[in-house]
């Protein structure tokens, strides 16, 4: 939808309708290359943070070397609990945590899902604790609640953090019914 509303040419609104379609360049997960104005992919599980943890090394690069007049933003990343479960994070939040990124921020969407059913079923990692032992803040906010997030983003403000952000799938459209262990959806 970005791509289409900053009026990239191939990116049409019958591509934007046909998103996650066989044969349209919306895929739900879009690689490079695949489309003008994907510069990277967060397809593969563990990407959107590794990703972000290059853009905040090249972002330090560049305040150190230009100041902060010219590059003074954070970096952040929503991450789900899927993409915390692959090994490349770890390795991207303790190359963060070691060069003391003091500009990203990580909100961990904690719906307690992941593409295969509830999280804990391949994953028991404490991800809070996993982050603060790395080196990283570690806050909680309601992922619902525009006002504590707003809260949690202030006080991230300092070492690289991760925020993890409460939150419920498909919070406002439908119940969720994990019953059968597929998080199946009923409607509300």
């Amino acid at each position: 939808m970005a791509l289409y509303l900053t009026g990239y040419a191939d990116m049409t609104l019958d591509q934007v309708k046909n998103f996650r379609q066989w044969g349209a360049i919306t895929a739900g997960h879009p690689e490079y290359g695949q489309v003008a104005g994907v510069e990277t992919t967060s397809g593969p599980l563990g990407q959107r943070i590794a990703n972000a943890v290059g853009f905040a090394m090249a972002e330090e690069h560049l305040r150190a070397r230009w100041g902060a007049r010219i590059q003074d933003h954070y970096t952040s990343v929503i991450a789900g609990d899927g993409c915390l479960t692959e090994g490349v994070s770890q390795e991207a939040i303790g190359i963060a945590a070691r060069q003391k990124h003091s500009r990203l921020i990580v909100l961990r969407d904690n719906n307690g899902i992941t593409i295969d059913g509830k999280v804990t079923w391949p994953c028991v990692t404490d991800q809070k604790a996993r982050f603060a032992t790395s080196g990283w803040d570690a806050v909680d906010c309601d992922g619902h609640d525009p006002a504590d997030i707003d809260r949690a983003l202030t006080a991230a403000k300092a070492s690289p953090a991760m925020i993890t952000c409460k939150t419920h799938i498909t919070f406002g459209h439908a119940a969720q019914d994990t019953s059968k262990g597929h998080g199946a959806l009923t409607s509300a």
